[in-house]
């Protein structure tokens, strides 16, 4: 029987797994490739063979990455982990470790790190600590504890929140000083020193733990002894949880997730990032609202986009707004959309879309809001090629690369694969293909056209954790390039794969 060969020279579906095989009629189907294993699809429907990576430094311990990107020229790769947070350029010199006032300690803390960056500041939130990464200088940076704005008093300006019963009321000891706080209700706990009592307008410092009813504390200006049912207390602290999620977004920053609320989000002042008093309501003062929902639970993630997108681990949410209505404590509404939660992952803003793991990693959804509804939507855009997005352990976005426009999504699997979306929404083009390497991607982060990776390799049955660069000047993963003059030196240029095979 003669055998009919054609010849395809479109590759805008990208891979499919085998489910879509028998569907010989689809445009899917003929657009499409079996396997496209260590490939880069060209936004003209082409493919190109995948960028080598080139070796840069050692890491020592796996390592999560997070881009810094204070402008243009002066940017940074910032490489966290439980003991550390270590300060890299782009060519992979060390320039700083910063070992101490770490808050987390445990890779799986380091896993449920937040951030958002605004200028010289990094907003770090994962659920124990809220803390600032600052560049001070030029690859330098300070770590410290968020510190919120004070008035000339030392008021502190942090968020509050009444978490006893509507009835319960406090009593004051005295009116100035260090006196005793007690409650109608049990309400303290140990961890509630160091924490605001707000009594009557009236802030109190807790010096002390006595029990479930009664503390001291000591006011910062002079307060009222009666029993009143008005009065809060510190929103976030040791006592009722860190916030999970941040974002700056709107000229506020917002944060969200904390054990004893964890539906509930915060916002700050109109351009008054570290201010959250809430004052009287006024359009420019601080927000504080629960985001209402039957599948809302945790909330996962706070996303900055046409938007404020609210992800949960059972659903997702948005807070509308447009040019002429931003959101202010009065518009304040939010609403569910789907009830599709988010894993810990973090969902990348791409082809002015949001895509993100849902809460399993099995299935990466895509979020757009119609620019003339406003209306919220979302689809899974991995189900056909379900095979290769297996269980997303971390996620990446290119906007573009050093050759090419094309723009890529990364989601790192488990098992150290990484399933590349590519998405060009004027030209209905979205396909997937799957890259591997010797070893396991750990981590990535992209800054501007460039893509670092941290990379886990068994040399001689040890596992080592490499710096990396994607580059289409290499062909080879974990490359160098040295000059060798004689073959009696060539064994200088591999030292830190000694034992292994390498390809020259």
């Amino acid at each position: 029987m003669p055998v009919a060969r054609l010849l395809q020279t479109n590759f805008t579906s990208g891979r499919i797994d085998e489910s879509m095989l028998g569907r010989v009629e689809t445009t899917m189907y003929q657009n499409g490739v079996e396997d496209l294993l260590n490939f880069e699809i060209l936004v003209q429907g082409g493919i190109t063979r995948r960028r080598g990576q080139v070796y840069l430094n050692d890491f020592g311990q796996k390592v999560r990455l997070i881009p810094f990107i204070f402008n243009e020229t002066q940017v940074n790769v910032l490489a966290f982990s439980p003991s550390d947070i270590k300060v890299y350029t782009i060519d992979g010199t060390l320039r700083q470790t910063i070992s101490s006032s770490i808050p987390w300690s445990t890779l799986d803390q380091v896993e449920e790190i937040r951030w958002d960056q605004k200028g010289d500041v990094l907003v770090l939130a994962n659920g124990i600590k809220l803390s600032t990464l600052t560049r001070t200088a030029s690859n330098t940076f300070a770590l410290a504890d968020f510190d919120w704005e004070t008035d000339a008093n030392n008021n502190s300006k942090e968020p509050l929140f009444k978490y006893a019963d509507a009835g319960v009321t406090l009593t004051a000891s005295g009116t100035t000083g260090s006196v005793t706080f007690t409650t109608s209700a049990d309400v303290f706990v140990a961890a509630h020193v160091g924490a605001i009592l707000v009594k009557n307008d009236v802030q109190a410092t807790i010096t002390g733990f006595t029990d479930a009813r009664n503390v001291t504390a000591t006011w910062t200006t002079t307060g009222t002894t009666t029993a009143t049912a008005d009065w809060s207390e510190s929103a976030f602290g040791e006592a009722r949880g860190w916030p999970r999620a941040v974002a700056f977004h709107g000229g506020r920053l917002w944060l969200a997730g904390n054990d004893a609320l964890p539906s509930h989000v915060f916002s700050s002042q109109s351009s008054a990032f570290f201010n959250f008093d809430f004052g009287t309501g006024e359009a420019a003062e601080a927000i504080s609202g629960s985001v209402a929902g039957n599948r809302i639970g945790n909330i996962q993630h706070l996303i900055s986009a046409e938007a404020l997108f609210v992800v949960s681990d059972g659903a997702l949410a948005f807070i509308p707004e447009n040019d002429t209505n931003p959101v202010t404590p009065a518009t304040f509404n939010p609403r569910q959309v789907e009830p599709y939660g988010g894993s810990r992952v973090r969902p990348i803003v791409y082809d002015e879309s949001i895509a993100y793991p849902q809460l399993k990693g099995r299935v990466v959804r895509e979020v757009q809001r119609d620019e003339f509804t406003l209306r919220v939507k979302t689809r899974p855009v991995s189900f056909v090629a379900t095979d290769i997005v297996r269980n997303i352990t971390f996620s990446a976005v290119q906007n573009y690369t050093k050759d090419r426009p094309e723009s890529f999504g990364y989601f790192g699997n488990s098992d150290g694969t990484v399933a590349v979306y590519h998405a060009l929404r004027t030209e209905n083009f979205a396909a997937w293909c799957n890259w591997n390497t010797q070893g396991k991607w750990i981590s990535m982060c992209a800054i501007n056209d460039e893509l670092f990776t941290c990379v886990e390799r068994k040399i001689n049955g040890v596992a080592k954790y490499s710096f990396e660069k994607f580059d289409s000047d290499y062909s080879l993963d974990s490359a160098e390039r040295k000059m060798v003059t004689a073959a009696s030196n060539a064994h200088t240029v591999t030292t830190r794969l000694v034992g292994e095979s390498v390809h020259i």
